[in-house]
């Protein structure tokens, strides 16, 4: 997820705004030119803060505004209802540090005596330093929520995804990479161990998902139940790979198995049923798989194959987007 905005601490914030406020001089010592420069000064302070915080709220994602695989991965480790607090804070902090600034320019328009002035400038540095301090813990914690979202993956949501599942060394990655002409890139995978490998071809993204899909759903820890059930929010479509050469030390029983665990708590609409390593084959198995489901016979070493399930890729993927397209027009 590409996040480029920082957000500066308590202490930076106070630094900036005092800095800015320090250089403001006036014109004499008149005590009337004393007074409008105590009044440029608080008027700098609350210019440089607003902005500072306005642009946390502004830039800072909108938990509900976000797809809900984004959502689903905010809450595998972050408490959304303490990203919102936070973003209150900042927004109520702005808007009382506005009315402060207001109140003590009020004060000093109406003295008459030089004191008064020094007395309630240093008064409205500790009320304004007092907010911005109050509001630290708040700053750390959407720091590191930032921290977190800058490693969820990158997800174009322009295309169709289709979630690549079957165990361990049966294909996946290689196959990926012979669909996409190698346009494949890895990124950090919250939910796991290893990195989330993303294939792009031109209408469609193929997602691996890593230690995710390669065990029954029960057997998950309550960080991996709630990245399975992103991914069914990401997509509705299977890509699953057997690996009938046994190559990868699994055998199909135990393919098949995973793969029916897999049909049973993704309920996706139809799956894709890929038969890896034909090259190592004299024969083609037997799956015993669900009939509406298709099948592809491919080797990603030698390529056979490969080219047929692209084409049946790039098309189911025309489908879907000129279905979504026709729905959304008859809104």
């Amino acid at each position: 997820m590409k996040i480029t905005f920082n957000i500066k601490t308590s202490e930076e914030l106070l630094d900036k705004a005092f800095r800015r406020a320090k250089e403001i001089t006036s014109r004499s010592r008149s005590f009337e030119d004393q007074k409008e420069k105590a009044i440029n000064k608080i008027s700098t302070v609350e210019n440089v803060l607003s902005h500072e915080l306005e642009e946390i709220v502004n830039n800072l994602p909108k938990i509900d505004e976000l797809p809900l695989f984004y959502q689903d991965l905010f809450d595998t480790y972050l408490e959304k209802g303490e990203y919102k607090r936070c973003l209150y804070h900042v927004f109520w902090t702005k808007k009382k540090i506005s009315e402060i600034s207001r109140v003590f320019i009020n004060k000093i328009k109406g003295h008459q005596k030089k004191d008064l002035l020094v007395r309630d400038l240093k008064s409205f540095y500790g009320r304004v330093s007092s907010l911005i301090e109050d509001l630290d813990v708040c700053l750390r914690y959407l720091r590191e929520s930032l921290d977190v979202m800058r490693k969820f993956p990158e997800i174009d949501f322009s295309k169709v995804v289709f979630v690549v599942a079957g165990y361990p060394n049966v294909g996946k990655s290689s196959l990926i990479k012979a669909l996409t002409n190698a346009d494949v890139s890895s990124q950090p995978y919250p939910f796991t161990t290893k990195d989330l490998l993303v294939g792009n071809g031109s209408s469609f993204l193929l997602i691996d998902t890593p230690g995710i899909m390669e065990k029954n759903f029960e057997n998950l820890n309550n960080i991996e139940k709630k990245g399975f059930l992103a991914l069914k929010h990401l997509s509705k479509h299977i890509l699953f790979v057997f690996d009938p050469s046994l190559s990868s030390g699994y055998d199909l029983d135990n393919q098949r198995e995973l793969y029916r665990n897999i049909k049973k708590h993704f309920v996706p609409e139809e799956s894709i049923v890929v038969v890896n390593k034909i090259d190592l084959l004299e024969k083609y198995p037997e799956l015993s798989i669900e009939e509406k489901d298709a099948v592809f016979y491919v080797s990603s070493h030698t390529g056979k194959g490969i080219e047929e399930l692209k084409n049946y890729l790039e098309s189911k993927a025309f489908k879907i987007l000129s279905s979504s397209l026709k729905t959304y027009r008859q809104r």
